[in-house]
């Protein structure tokens, strides 16, 4: 059995490990833009913004296809075209909430990402 995360950076861990299968199950495995199998787990704003960063209403399942590759549409090869299409798909509203909250300070402490790993286990 695996010891209790002690610090602040095995906590961060423990969470992004969560926040991602949190991602795969809320899409059923299944990528959001083609339908094909889900490999991964993208944050529409970046994850270094943590306000957002365990948000998984900030979190979309895509294929490997959609998320890096070389294609006419993928997260990180065409990124203005990708949130175009997550802003459509989201919602303009819903969308620009993230966005601003993204753009918040947020230095969670141990207790906070505590609670965060336990919501993220709620959603499991």
């Amino acid at each position: 059995m695996k010891s209790k995360p002690t610090t602040k950076k095995e906590l961060e861990k423990l969470a992004d490990k969560l926040w991602e299968q949190a991602v795969h199950k809320k899409y059923g495995g299944r990528c959001a833009y083609s339908g094909k199998e889900g490999t991964d787990a993208h944050h529409l704003f970046f994850r270094r913004h943590t306000s957002t960063r365990w948000n998984l209403d900030n979190g979309i399942l895509l294929s490997r296809e959609r998320h890096t590759e070389d294609s006419s549409f993928s997260a990180h090869k065409t990124p203005a075209r990708f949130l175009a299409w997550a802003m459509q798909t989201m919602g303009k509203r819903k969308f620009s909430a993230l966005e601003k909250k993204s753009r918040e300070t947020f230095q969670p402490t141990m207790r906070e990402l505590e609670s965060i790993i336990r919501g993220l286990r709620l959603k499991l």
